[in-house]
């Protein structure tokens, strides 16, 4: 999940950045390419001063305006007042976790008074999950011991009833070691205290139909929890998969195998007429959400492999996945790619690479309607998609944010969507 960048980037994100550099918490003119069904929206960027390489993953804090928010390169974890999204500020210092490793992920329990954080050791190496008090007047303040987890840490969510914390353990290869991927379950007690109640190795012991990939590239990624507390869904970016947990037994029911897709690529932008030609694609996810009903699921194909016996990687939408069975029910196509060609935003060489890369995914009801919002990493934006019709997922509009949105934070209270965009170290907020 976590990339490099250098501190280029074009000439608008240069101008903002200067802007909130010189004191400015400036409203960012929205100019979102809307189509039919296409919200109002007001944008709001907030650079964290740390440069690229941070602000990585957002967390919103229940009841309160508070977002916490990854420095990968810095290592460090902000605090961020986002009482007014045009004067957001520091709630505090920093907090330093240099002495833990690199934070990778953050988590907040429902009740809002306790945070996780996953961190990072070094490939190769197990990983640490570190609790936080998140009480007024205590927020950031470590509770007890770091725990051992499994090897390099990606991803950390709690269940929606706030009494455990799971972990995607990457488990990417070290100088000498190639070590596996796993799921760590975390009991968090009431005052924070953590507990490893079992790191659940992803193999062909955990459940047969992990056996067809080498275990040496099952490597979770993200996980999403459905509201009953049930069910997870982990995915498994390289083996073009998610895997179904069952919560309350603690293992893996399920592989689904997430196959190909067939629909128009931008293959080459700059022409005139933008050139789109009918190709296929391994699915290949990063991230992934439930639906508020639990029946299905959204992933986001970003792809993370490369082009093969003419198969590129990712295919550039999202899909919607049945939950009872993990069967296909719709995909938005070559709908983020058109849409950011619309907007200006498609960015030329990307073409037979992994074009949009649609990176992290939200789900957030607004006028009634279930809209998914999706971080189009290399399109500079996160588009928004109406999921009213699962079988038929329609992209509504594309936001413009700063470079290469990573992680996607719904703020259902204040209608609003943070997205953390760590190739310039900002978090433009989407208010609708």
């Amino acid at each position: 999940m976590s990339k490099r960048f250098s501190s280029a980037g074009t000439g608008i994100l240069i101008i903002t950045a200067a802007l909130v550099a010189a004191g400015c918490q400036n409203e960012k003119p929205a100019s979102p390419e809307s189509f039919a069904g296409g919200l109002p929206v007001r944008t709001f960027s907030f650079d964290t001063g740390l440069g690229p390489g941070n602000a990585e993953i957002p967390a919103a804090v229940p009841g309160r305006p508070l977002l916490l928010l990854t420095n990968s390169t810095g290592k460090s974890l902000s605090f961020l007042d986002i009482s007014d999204f045009a004067s957001v500020r520091r709630l505090r210092e920093d907090l330093d976790l240099s002495g833990y490793g690199e934070p990778t992920s953050v988590s907040v329990r429902p009740d809002g008074r306790v945070a996780v954080v996953a961190i990072k050791k070094g490939n190769g190496v197990r990983g640490l999950v570190l609790a936080l008090d998140m009480k007024g007047g205590r927020e950031g303040t470590v509770i007890g011991l770091p725990l051992e987890v499994g090897y390099g840490p990606d991803k950390i969510c709690f269940t929606p009833d706030g009494k455990m914390a799971l972990v995607a353990d990457e488990g990417e290869p070290g100088e000498n070691s190639n070590p596996p991927g796993s799921i760590s379950f975390v009991r968090v007690a009431e005052n924070g205290g953590l507990t490893l109640e079992k790191r659940l190795v992803l193999d062909a012991v955990a459940h047969p139909a992990l056996a067809k990939f080498d275990a040496a590239s099952i490597e979770p990624e993200y996980i999403a929890v459905s509201r009953d507390n049930s069910r997870a869904y982990v995915t498994l970016q390289e083996n073009n998969a998610v895997a179904v947990l069952d919560l309350a037994a603690r293992k893996v029911t399920a592989v689904w195998d997430l196959g190909e897709g067939e629909h128009e690529f931008c293959v080459d932008p700059q022409a005139d007429p933008p050139v789109f030609k009918t190709m296929r694609g391994r699915r290949e996810p990063d991230g992934i959400a439930v639906t508020p009903d639990g029946l299905a699921v959204v992933t986001a194909n970003e792809g993370d492999t490369d082009a093969k016996d003419g198969v590129l990687s990712g295919t550039r939408d999202i899909a919607v996945w049945s939950s009872v069975d993990g069967r296909l029910l719709g995909c938005t196509a070559d709908g983020f790619e058109r849409a950011a060609h619309r907007a200006g935003l498609l960015e030329p060489g990307r073409a037979l690479k992994r074009g949009v890369e649609p990176e992290d995914v939200c789900l957030m009801e607004l006028n009634g309607k279930l809209l998914a919002f999706v971080g189009l990493e290399r399109a500079g934006s996160v588009a928004v998609v109406d999921l009213s019709d699962p079988a038929s997922p329609k992209v509504d509009q594309i936001i413009p944010t700063g470079k290469a949105p990573e992680g996607l934070c719904a703020l259902p209270d204040r209608k609003a969507v943070a997205a953390a965009c760590e190739g310039d170290g900002s978090v433009t907020f989407l208010v609708f």
